[in-house]
């Protein structure tokens, strides 16, 4: 590994408390890894949308993927980010009731768009116009994007 890519990933290991595998990944091609890099924690660290909300994002793009892969990472970042183990289940039951409405919609939202990136309505476009901001909703949809890209349901079949 070339020592420019080494000290940017051990950048990435002191602010995160890990080096996430796909960053692991990206890093057999330097060229590719400073601008990656950037981009990953310009979605994960803007603070239009805060590390809960986006924490709550993370977990439904995860559970909706069923990535099992995917889960244990974002259950760390999800508990660093103050939810508790009560909540994490909750989202993974899609049982929401106790989460502010926010939340509520931006699992919604990520689990919508993950499953079916159609099933965005005009009633849900409406609700999410209301509650967000736009700088909040492009947040919402990079980091719903961003970790859909690299999730994956794994058949066990």
């Amino acid at each position: 590994m070339r020592d420019d890519v080494r000290a940017l990933a051990q950048e990435v290991g002191r602010q995160y408390g890990f080096i996430p595998n796909i960053l692991r990944g990206v890093a057999n091609c330097p060229e590719l890894f400073a601008p990656f890099v950037r981009y990953w924690g310009g979605v994960y660290c803007s603070p239009a949308i805060g590390a809960r909300l986006r924490a709550v994002v993370a977990l439904g793009v995860a559970f909706s993927q069923e990535c099992e892969y995917c889960v244990g990472p974002m259950t760390q970042s999800a508990l660093a980010a103050g939810l508790t183990m009560a909540e994490i289940q909750q989202l993974q039951s899609r049982q929401l009731d106790h989460f502010t409405y926010p939340e509520q919609l931006a699992c919604r939202f990520s689990c919508r768009l993950t499953s079916d990136p159609t099933g965005i309505d005009a009633i849900m476009r409406d609700e999410l116009r209301a509650a967000f901001t736009d700088p909040e909703l492009i947040n919402l949809a990079l980091a719903v994007g961003t970790i859909a890209a690299f999730g994956r349901r794994y058949a066990t079949e």
